[in-house]
């Protein structure tokens, strides 16, 4: 008996599934060798959904399932203060048709737009600006993370090949 796959509407993601889709965008789609997801750290006050790096290179991505979780992200001291948060480039993702494109760039115009349809395919919606990051902030992720990385459940570490 053959049974068919259940596609899921991006209508009933839940948070958790968004951060999901968060990290493996960044794994597959940044090609990002460490991956850190919900890192709590005393650097910052900031605890991002999800956040890779890539040689001198730091990707932040925020995930929001409502549009009231949306609106509020402004009021965060990462986004009010730039240079405090994490990620040379900084990234929502959300559900398709939380928020259009337009509003998107009228609100958030400095940080990228990616959104995801069924099946989980992931679609760049707008392109990110280059930030000043909190680089203290940045090496207290990773150096946390490696202090625990015997519990390995949110570090995904990526080789991608020889000589990257």
């Amino acid at each position: 008996m053959k049974m068919s796959k259940t596609v899921q509407s991006p209508d009933t993601y839940t948070h958790e599934d968004m951060r999901k889709h968060a990290v493996r965008w960044l794994s597959y789609h940044f090609r990002c060798s460490v991956v850190l997801s919900e890192m709590h750290t005393t650097a910052t006050q900031e605890i991002p959904d999800a956040v890779g790096f890539k040689s001198s290179h730091s990707i932040c991505v925020e995930a929001k399932i409502s549009r009231a979780d949306y609106l509020v992200n402004r009021r965060k001291t990462h986004c009010l203060i730039p240079e405090m948060g994490v990620g040379q480039r900084r990234f929502i993702i959300i559900p398709r048709d939380l928020i259009s494109v337009d509003e998107h760039r009228e609100r958030y115009p400095e940080y990228g737009l990616a959104t995801v349809h069924e099946n989980g395919v992931i679609r760049l919606r707008h392109e990110s600006s280059i930030f000043e990051t909190n680089k203290s902030a940045e090496v207290g992720m990773l150096v946390s993370a490696l202090r625990r990385v015997k519990t390995r459940e949110f570090l995904t570490i990526n080789v991608i090949g020889e000589g990257e």
